[in-house]
């Protein structure tokens, strides 16, 4: 990870075989078995995409919206309390309100979530120094569950491996690095 300019002062590492990793987070990285079991291409590919997502300061900024989005809903619940205590009629449209806003968020964070992945694939590629098949072959063996209505692919934080890849491909194609370029 020094390499790709990250930081790791602690790996732990997680019961599971799922080959998988976390982004660094204050130097501590998360590591599960079946990641130290993988094939040192697939680990490569793996610690160039979290340390994409920790170059990108991901974290960060997803505690950042995650913070300013809970504010909103404190003032929606403070704005529909007056309604809630009215009565059936306005209790009904209050507590409506305030769904409607608690759906909005989770909807907002899961599309900031499945953003944060596709920069951080093409953060891998670009400046992981990990090549496009290499990676292509990564998002292949990766393991998803299916996602069968719009209401999972809404709350879905990472998109299908299918959906990266096809994203991935699309943007090397196009040609399209400059939103990357002013990170190191």
């Amino acid at each position: 990870m020094a390499a790709l300019g990250v930081r790791v002062r602690e790996v732990w590492v997680y019961d599971g075989f799922k080959v998988n990793a976390s982004a660094p987070v204050r130097g501590c990285m998360g590591v599960t078995e079946g990641f130290l079991c993988a094939d040192p291409w697939r680990q490569s590919a793996i610690l160039a995409h979290e340390a994409g997502h920790a170059r990108l300061r991901h974290t960060v900024k997803a505690v950042a919206v995650a913070v300013v989005l809970e504010a909103g809903l404190v003032a929606c619940r403070v704005a529909a309390a007056p309604w809630i205590v009215l009565g059936p009629g306005p209790f009904t449209a209050g507590l409506a309100g305030v769904m409607a806003a608690e759906v909005g968020v989770w909807v907002a964070v899961a599309a900031l979530g499945r953003s944060h992945e596709y920069a951080a694939d093409r953060w891998a590629v670009e400046r992981g120094g990990i090549t496009e098949g290499v990676y292509q072959v990564h998002l292949a063996a990766l393991h998803h569950p299916p996602t069968v209505t719009l209401w999972n692919r809404l709350l879905a934080t990472h998109p299908t491996p299918e959906r990266r890849a096809a994203r991935l491909t699309r943007w090397l194609r196009g040609g399209r690095h400059t939103h990357l370029q002013g990170v190191g």
